[in-house]
């Protein structure tokens, strides 16, 4: 596979009770475990009565709209997903409507860096066959490591975001590069179950000059990997830099009783942005792990595991 489903946005018309459905559906998206863990946020959105939320994995919606349900899930919910195959046979079957979905590609080594979005706009590689080229803009981070990205098209219907996602992440030193579509239906554009089954062919298929996606391959389980570092990271140096001093006062005061400190400083909580992640990569339902887990590589398999321990252990 070329590319990843980077986020889904489903409404769904189901025949009997709305909270029943969308359990059933969220258990074959993302397992009974996820499903269960929806959290209702006490208010309405986009039309609808009732908003439930998948702890930092997406939402769902119901009550209004015609009777329907509606689903979103984030990068890092599409990343817990269980099957895609079984996800574009439901969506077919049910008759739902995709209503966004987001492609994405990971060139991690940067063989096609920002600048050449730029140049091959300049040159016409984003000329469509017939019509005016789409609008460009271009942010730069004027060299302060942070990254650049080059949007072309609307969001409207459809753009194309290339930016610096490993600078982006932390690493002013990455190579790494995301390419990334976004779709959005209009009465005059239905988005097919297709696109979840052959990504890669519909990203390298928008514009000419991405015809080098499609035959690239895409590592679903590295994209997992380096987001799930650079957050672990994060987290921790945040928490070093709000608390570690105030460690070091603490274990003055008590004579270094590390133990009496440990216990007065943990909460027994995941901070709500690693409570998405290791959802996602929850590997404990050996039936139904997320589907990047199966088709990973067994080395792939154990560098996830000393990616995510590693900011412990450096």
């Amino acid at each position: 596979m070329s590319a990843i489903v980077d986020y889904l946005s489903v409404t769904f018309r189901p025949t009997g009770d709305p909270r029943v459905f969308l359990q059933s559906i969220l258990g074959l998206f993302l397992g009974d475990a996820l499903a269960a863990s929806v959290q209702d946020t006490g208010h309405g959105r986009f039309g609808y009565a009732h908003c439930l939320e998948i702890p930092g994995l997406g939402l769902c919606m119901y009550g209004g709209n015609a009777g329907t349900v509606h689903i979103s899930l984030t990068g890092t919910g599409c990343a817990a997903v269980r099957d895609w195959d079984l996800i574009a046979d439901t969506i077919e079957e049910q008759a739902a409507k995709i209503t966004r979905i987001d492609l994405a590609h990971d060139d991690f080594e940067g063989t096609h860096p920002v600048q050449w979005c730029r140049d091959q706009y300049h040159d016409g590689g984003f000329d469509p066959s017939r019509g005016p080229a789409p609008k460009a803009r271009y942010i730069s981070d004027e060299g302060s490591g942070s990254g650049c990205t080059f949007y072309t098209g609307s969001r409207a219907s459809f753009q194309l975001r290339a930016y610096e996602k490993g600078k982006q992440l932390g690493d002013p030193s990455s190579p790494w590069v995301r390419y990334e579509g976004e779709w959005h239906a209009d009465n005059h554009r239905e988005l097919t179950p297709d696109m979840i089954r052959n990504p890669g062919q519909y990203l390298a298929g928008k514009y000419p000059c991405l015809a080098w996606i499609n035959p690239a391959e895409q590592s679903a389980v590295r994209t997992v990997i380096a987001i799930g570092k650079a957050t672990v990271e994060k987290t921790l140096d945040h928490a070093r830099k709000q608390a570690g001093r105030a460690l070091h006062m603490a274990l003055r005061l008590t004579g270094g009783d590390l133990g009496a400190v440990f216990e007065w400083l943990h909460v027994p909580e995941l901070p709500k942005r690693c409570l998405a992640l290791l959802a996602a990569v929850d590997l404990s339902d050996t039936d139904r792990p997320p589907a990047f887990w199966r088709h990973a590589h067994p080395s792939d398999r154990a560098a996830f595991h000393q990616a995510l321990r590693a900011p412990l252990l450096a």
